[in-house]
Parts: structure tokens; sequence; C-alpha cells
């Protein structure tokens, strides 16, 4: 097999290893002369004691895990790869010992010691298989493990082998794991499985998780925290003086382009802050990027849970609490989202879930508060949200929800500081805004010197550049880059330096720049890089296909589009190599250069995103499903065309370049995202896309109890017949800005239209609102007709869950009048409800809490387990306002066997939620509990006692209250 490349790791890949094993036990099943056995006294090979590392030889000694032991030319192998994570068949050969021929010798190890892997290359390698490696670790010793590592029969271990380092590092006795990387945290982890049993000192697995999981949280902030940081001197005493002043001050929102060095602000403010000194403690804190698509807005106390997750990892004292803490909110979270999904089909999300969730938000922000104030005192603890702006971009019209969670928590924790960070200004919370302008004068020169510390320049040429370039931070760093190319002897004449000053136009400084840096590049390749930025990926085929043409390079043979490829792939300012073949322009520079180019050359830039788009229509690859939806977008393609190339998986890979997209991209890739985009993108696009944006922002906005916002959105629509999803909206925001007369209008219109088409689940759940919406305005008989008609239309369609909903209708309006209509008929359809509830199953009732609670009210005298499942399912609130309009004396029976059930098992809910410092343990106000910790126990309660008559028959009450609540009469702003 041949060597690898110079200053490469060589890396055998797994085709050649299979290969070789094959033909070296074909040619050992022959007999040979050219490669005799060993005799046993070559093999014995027996050492010496060396007198220093360097001299230390693997001896072969020790039990191992073959029935028989190995012959000692395979333990010496096996010893010399003990503490690497993997190593290539190359690195062997280059110090196989003399004993036996080194083919024989490593084939016979390979197969029958070690596992095939890839690497983080790609490539192929050996890995010692786990019970091999136990066995040598335990005959070695860890001493004489690391004096392997070390010596002439060392093998040299890969320069990525984290899990190497860290193994080694145990062994010395260093088990610390504070400012380790995520990387060597896990190899931390993995090391210490080697190193089991071996009488070390190693770190609990536990402790090393939590500090992992601390690394990873601080990874994008030490990402962006770069060395040459300078200046920001009043800027940092703003965030000093925010986080450490007094308090009762607003959040501090800091704004401004990119480029501008929030980020690198943010990040040297923090890190430097939660790292702490010897004459300052860390401060705790929590940072949330917006960027981590599961931390949604929409859902304000799932973000406290985050919190929750964080700062558990600071103290192990607050582990336990919070990370129960967490649990609870996250299965609040799950019914509220579980909730929230039924009311985009066919139920509303009325005030009573919304105070609900209010009530559950405060007794979580109140518990966290109590348990931070205990651990903490008065410490400040800081808690982050950065990338504001995809938060504006994913979910504007919610972000109300977010601005009260964060007023309600300042309140009960008045040692919270709070810090926004984005493009744009904050209006949505209550900030304090402060624009981050570019460096000044003085700190934009400092920048620039650090910048190029290594080159010869004068203080007068600094302060030129400075003076063009301004005092954006990538600007100064693209300068510095044009700098470092052009060198010191072509800055140190007149000519050089006018040629680095001449035209940079402030408004077109970092376009200037790159063109200027794109001058010092090989001139063959400089058209891959500019128009080349075109295309977000850059393979030796779509040199070839794509760009060579429109680029002026004309037909290319593959062979010149390799030697292209590989003169860009040195270009590291340029471009990095994000996968091995696959090559991508550094995303700072494609930011600011793409409207440049398609404002220079459009019709250029379309070809490429033409000839792209025929590229990879002819390739099947998912990557290639995404590159082609990427040029479409950006040729701004109909909806009906990027619907029928569309890829389910395709949305996260194409959200980071929304900003590049024309508006009616956008607007189409914000609908499959479920993100919102302004009304002036919105304008421009097909109907398609508008309905799917619209329909979504009106949802958010009636979530939010916002229905004369979501009314004025879709109110616009004057399009015939309209989407069922529009419509059904229409009726809900007009429903719940009281104008029941007109939704019931809409109800009409819409149902007679569905009417004329084949039967659908549209035709049922119109009917299902239109029922809701005629029982909130008093019109029993028309509701109940309208469940009628949907309870049979969706069984002869089959919709299970629409039946039962429809169904469960007709039994409240029945309820609700006294009892009126054909009672035998009301008999049958309580029969066949309690028969197809009892095939619901635990994910059914988990998916549909709404549905659930209905037939509880309706059928729990008959099916007890309905009213567990409600309690369960959706929470119980017996306290406070969310209880009003309950009876006292059904409230006074729930309260009590909740209080009775947590009593009786803690593990339900703690009982020192409500304490004080100074208090002595007490069971826990019941009010003070979370929906979810109230409905566990009164499930546990209706459980526990099927007996209990009373318990049941107030319960039930319960329900019924709830479903006789208004559907659609949640307005925040009335």
């Amino acid at each position: 097999m041949s060597g690898s490349p110079s200053g490469r790791t060589p890396v055998v890949t797994a085709e050649d290893v299979r290969a070789r094993l094959a033909q070296r036990a074909s040619a050992r099943s022959a007999p040979s002369a050219s490669r005799p056995r060993p005799t046993a006294p070559e093999a014995s090979g027996a050492a010496a004691a060396p007198s220093s590392t360097r001299d230390v030889e693997p001896a072969a000694t020790g039990p191992t895990s073959d029935a028989a032991a190995p012959d000692p030319a395979r333990q010496r192998l096996r010893e010399r790869v003990a503490l690497l994570d993997y190593f290539t068949v190359d690195a062997l050969e280059g110090r196989t010992t003399r004993e036996t021929p080194r083919h024989q010798e490593i084939d016979g190890f390979i197969g029958t010691d070690c596992e095939l892997v890839t690497t983080r290359s790609g490539g192929g390698a050996w890995r010692l298989r786990p019970e091999v490696r136990a066995d040598v670790l335990r005959s070695l010793g860890p001493g004489r493990a690391v004096a392997l590592t070390t010596g002439r029969w060392a093998v040299a271990p890969a320069p990525d082998d984290v899990t190497h380092r860290m193994a080694v590092r145990l062994i010395h006795g260093d088990t610390t794991l504070r400012a380790l990387a995520p990387a060597e945290l896990t190899g931390i982890l993995k090391a210490a499985v080697w190193l089991e049993g071996l009488g070390l000192d190693l770190p609990a697995a536990a402790d090393v998780q939590s500090a992992l999981d601390l690394a990873n949280v601080l990874t994008p902030l030490r990402a962006v925290s770069t060395p040459d940081f300078v200046g920001r001197e009043v800027e940092l005493a703003q965030l000093e003086a925010h986080v450490m002043g007094g308090p009762g001050g607003l959040p501090l929102a800091l704004h401004g382009p990119g480029g501008v060095g929030k980020s690198t602000l943010l990040a040297t403010f923090v890190l430097d802050h939660i790292e702490g000194t010897d004459a300052r403690p860390p401060m705790p804190f929590a940072y949330l990027s917006f960027e981590r698509a599961e931390l949604d807005p929409e859902f304000p106390i799932g973000l406290i849970a985050e919190v929750c997750r964080q700062l558990a990892l600071q103290s192990t004292d607050l582990a336990g609490p919070l990370g129960e803490l967490r649990r609870e909110i996250v299965a609040v979270v799950e019914a509220e989202a579980a909730l929230q999904r039924e009311t985009s089909s066919s139920r509303g999300l009325g005030t009573k879930d919304a105070v609900r969730r209010h009530v559950d938000e405060d007794s979580f922000l109140m518990e966290l508060s109590q348990r931070l104030r205990r651990a903490w005192g008065s410490k400040p603890v800081l808690v982050v949200l950065d990338t504001f702006e995809v938060a504006q971009r994913r979910r504007r019209s919610t972000l109300g929800r977010l601005n009260r969670t964060l007023q309600s928590l300042q309140r009960q924790l008045p040692s919270l500081r709070v810090v926004v960070a984005g493009r744009a200004e904050v209006t949505e919370l209550q900030v304090e805004n402060r624009p981050l302008e570019g460096l000044d004068d003085t700190q934009a020169r400092q920048f620039l010197r650090r910048a190029v510390a290594d080159l010869a320049v004068t203080d007068a040429l600094v302060d030129s550049v400075v003076e063009q370039v301004s005092g954006n931070p990538l600007s100064l760093r693209l300068a510095a880059d044009l700098m470092r190319r052009e060198g010191p002897s072509v800055l140190a004449t007149k000519r050089g330096r006018r040629r680095l000053l001449f035209d940079l136009r402030a408004e077109q400084v970092q376009g200037v720049l790159y063109r200027r840096i794109l001058d010092h590049v090989a001139r063959p390749i400089r058209p891959l890089a500019n128009p080349g930025l075109v295309v977000r990926q850059i393979t030796r085929e779509v040199i070839s296909d794509v760009l060579a043409v429109p680029c002026g390079l004309g037909e290319l043979a593959p062979e010149r589009a390799a030697e292209l490829f590989e003169m860009l792939r040195g270009e590291v300012s340029l471009v990095t190599e994000s996968r091995p073949g696959v090559l991508v322009h550094r995303a700072d520079v494609r930011q600011e250069m793409l409207p440049l180019l398609d404002a220079e050359s459009p019709e250029r830039v379309a070809e490429i995103h033409r000839r792209a788009v025929a590229f990879y229509g002819a390739r099947s690859g998912t990557d290639d499903r995404i590159e082609g939806l990427y040029h479409r977008l950006m040729l701004g393609q109909a909806s009906s065309t990027l619907d029928a190339h569309w890829d389910r998986g395709a949305g996260p890979f194409l959200e980071p370049a929304m900003s590049e997209l024309p508006p009616s991209s956008r607007v189409y890739l914000a609908g499959k995202l479920r993100l919102e985009v302004d009304a002036a993108d919105l304008a421009e696009a097909d109907y398609t896309a508008w309905a799917r944006q619209a329909t979504k922002q009106a949802r958010s906005l009636l979530d939010s109890g916002r229905p004369a916002a979501a009314w004025d959105l879709l109110a616009a629509d004057d399009r015939r017949p309209r989407l069922v999803e529009v419509s059904r909206l229409r009726i809900e925001a007009l429903a719940t800005l009281g104008r029941h007369e007109e939704a019931m209008a809409e109800v009409d219109a819409a149902v007679s239209a569905a009417e004329e088409r084949p039967l659908s689940l549209d035709y049922i759940e119109l009917c299902i609102v239109g029922g809701r919406v005629a029982e909130d305005a008093g019109d029993l008989d028309r509701a109940a007709r309208l469940f009628v008609d949907a309870r049979e239309s969706a069984t002869d369609f089959g919709a299970r869950s629409a039946a039962l909903t429809a169904g469960v209708g007709v039994l409240r309006m029945v309820r609700r009048q006294g009892g009126l209509g054909s009672q035998s008929a009301t008999r049958r359809l309580r029969g066949e409800l309690i028969a197809e509830a009892a095939g619901l199953t635990e994910q059914d009732k988990a998916s549909h809490p709404g549905l659930v609670r209905e037939l509880a009210a309706e059928l729990g005298d008959a099916v007890p387990s309905l009213l567990a499942d409600a309690s369960l399912h959706v929470g119980v609130t017996s306290a406070g306002d969310d209880a009003s309009g309950h009876d006292a004396s059904t409230l006074d029976v729930i309260q009590a066997n909740i209080r009775r059930t947590i009593e009786s098992d803690p593990t339900i809910g703690p009982t020192d939620r409500d304490l004080d410092e100074d208090e002595e343990e007490t069971a826990p106000d019941v009010g003070d509990l979370s929906s979810a910790v109230q409905g566990h126990a009164l499930a546990e309660a209706v459980k526990a006692l099927p007996d209990d008559l009373d318990l049941r028959e107030s319960v039930k009450k319960y329900w019924q209250g709830e479903a006789d609540r208004p559907s659609f009469d949640y307005n925040a702003d009335s």
C-alpha cells in the first residue's frame, strides 16, 4: 500500500483494507517459500529492561481476551496502540518489529483484534476492540502504557486523536474539567472507560457530562471571542453597569448590522464574567441563541426550561431541584403544544387555556426565583438572548408573550439581568435599546495594528487605511487580509500604498476590499471566486457544469476543472472545505458581496442560477435536491413549481439563506419553515405563498390573543372561493371579536362552497367550527345541527377524532339544553362514543387533550378513567383566576384530594415550594402548584379511589365547567 501524502495523516480506506486482507488470506492459504513462518525463538522477542522511556519496547505479558495468549509479536502491536483512539495500517508499518514478516504480523492483528472505524476526515482506520484494549491496559498498567506512546516503538497518534491526549492527561493525574472544549470532554468520557479499573483517580461520568453540556453552551461564544478584540470601553462599561448595577432596570438590547462586532463584544464580556477570577467568583448565567431551532419564543416558558438546565449545570445544589422543575416545565409545554395543534383544526384557544398557561408560568417563575435566591442570594444572574433577529423573523407576532415572561421573572427575581442582542432594534420587548456603532478611530487603528502585527507597516499607512475603511471590524479584517497579500515590499512603495487605498468608498468598502483580495488570487480561478459566489457549494463538477461558461472560462474538461478546484482550495482566506471535495465561500464575505453581484451583473447571476437548477435537477442526492431548491428560490419560481421539487428535509439547510432570497421566495420559504415575514414581502408573493404565510401569522396572532390584528391580515383576501384554512381563521377571528353574526355568515358561505366538492375533512372541520361559534353565541339548536352533520360526515369519512369531537359536541348541547331531544338517540350516541373512546391509545389522548377534556365532561360518569386522563393530559387549576366559575364545593373536594395525594407521595410535587428560608417544611399551597402537578395528583387520586363517588362527581363537574366555557373568546387587547 502506498504511503500517505507528505504532511497529512495516513488513512487507509475500508475498501483498501478489506481487499488487502483478502489478498493476504489467499496468499497464506497457498505454499510460499518467500514468507516462511517464524520459529519460536524468533517470535519470543524478550526485551531487556529499558534504560529510558525512549528505549521502551512492547512486551508480550499478561492475560488476553483470546482463549490462548496471542503470539508475542501480535501482543506488541496491541500494546503500541492501546492508548490510541484509532490508527492506520501505514502508521503501523512504519514501526513494525523485526521478529516476523510485517504483513503477516499486521494482517493477523487487524483481522483478530481490531474493528473498522471512520475518521473525522471521512477515511477508514482501525481501533482496538474494547475487550482487547481492556486486557492490554490491565496487563501493562497506566504508567507503562504512557511510556509506550513516547518510546522509539511508539505509533504516533493522529493529530485529531483527542481521546489519546485526554487518556494521557488522566493517567498523569490531571482531572480538571474547567475550560476544556467539548471535543476534549467527550474524549475524557471515552478515555475514562478505557482506564476504568486501573486504580486511577478518574472524574465521575456525571460531572464530565455536566461540564460537556456547559462547554456546548459556551461554544458559540468562544467561537467569536477573537484575540484581536480591542476597544469598546464605552460599551463594556454599559454592560458592566447594567449587569453589576442595582436591580429594577429594563433589559439591555444591543443592536447593529452584521460585522459591526456585536457577537465579539458580547462574548468577551460574558466569558470574562462567567469564568471568574481570584477576586471575583463566576457569575451564574444562561446563554440562549435563537439560532437553536428548539428555542421557540412562541413558548416562552420553554425558554425558562433551558435557563433551568444551564443554571443547574453550574451548581450541584441546584442540579436536582432545577432538573425536576425543568422536567415539569417540559411536560406543560408539550401539553400546551398539543392543545395548540388542536386549535389548527376544529378547536379554538379560549381564555380558559390562556389563563391556565399564565398561572403555570407564574408558578414556575416563582419556584425558579425562590431556588436561585436561596442558592445565590442577591448575586446577579445573567440571561443572554442572542441573535434576536431570528426570533423577530420567526415569531414576531408572539413576542408579546416573551415580554410578559421576562417582566414577571424580573419582578420575582430582582437580581436578574437580561441582555438582548440582534441586528435590528428591539421594539417587541420593553428594553433599553443601545445601537452598536463601528469602532472609533483610535480603536480601529488599534484593531488593525494588532491584525497586521506580523507586517512592518507605518502608522501613517494604518491611519490612511482606517480613514478609508471606517470602523467596521469585518472591513478592517478584510483590509488586513489585503495588506498581507500585498506584502511588506509592496506596501513600502508609494505606488503600492496608493493601490491599496485607491477608491475605498465607505458605502462599498467590503466589496472593494474583496475585489482587491481577488487581484492577488491566481488569475485562472478569480472568476470562480467572483461571480462564483452565486453558488453555495463548489465542487469539480460545479466548476465544469455550472460556473465555467458564465464565468468566462469556456467549456472545461474534467481534468482542468479538477486543477482549478485544487487551486481554489488553497485560497483559505476565500473558501473553506466543508467536507472532502466541497468548498464553501466565507459566509461573511458572501453575504456582503451577493447584492453587489446581482446589481452589477443580473443576467450573469440568473444564468448561473439556471445552470445550477439544471445541474442539480439531473442528480438524485439529498444535497443536490437542497441546492437545486436554493437556486429555484433565487430565481423566484412560482409556488407550484417549488412545491413539485420540495424536499421535506430541506428547510433547515435553506433557512440561513433567507436574507439572500427575493421577496416572493422569502414568503414561500417562510411558509415552509413556519416563520414570519414583513408586510412588504407578503405583498410580493403569489396567492399560494400568501395564504400559507397569512394563515400562519393569523394562527399565531389568535393564539396570542390578538384577534383584531388577525382579522386585519385576513380581511384583504377577496378571492372566491377562499381556501378553507383562510375561511376557518376568518371565522375564528370574527367570533373572538364578538362579531358572531358575521362569523356565522362566513360559516354558511364556507360550508356551502365545501358542499360542492367531494366530502373532505375540510367540510367536517368547518361544521365543527360553526357549531362552536353558534354555541358561543348561545344558539344551541343551530350548534347541535352542525355537530350532528359533522358527526355523520366524519363517520362516513372515517375521521375518528373528528367524529368523537362532533359527537361529544352533540351530547354537550343536549346537556346544556336540559336533556331535550330524543332520549333513545342520545343513549345510542352515548354508547357509540363510549365504545369509540375505549379505542383511544395513550398517544391519541396525549395528542388530543382538548377532546379528552370534552369526553370527560360528558362520559366521565360512565368511564371514570376519562376523568383521570383529562386531569393528566390537560392539567388542573383549582385555585386562582382560572378556577373562577366553578362551584366552591367542587373545588374544595378537588383541592383536598390533590393535597392528600401529594402528602402521601412527595414525588408528585415537592413539599417545600412555598417555603421562605426560615420556615419549616409544610404541605404546599395547592394554588402555587402548576396545572401539571395538580392534574397529576388529581389523576392519581381518581385512580386510587374508584369508589369515591363524591370525588368522581366533583371532577366531572369541573370538566363540564371547562367544556362549557367559550371556545373563541381570548382577546388580550380587550
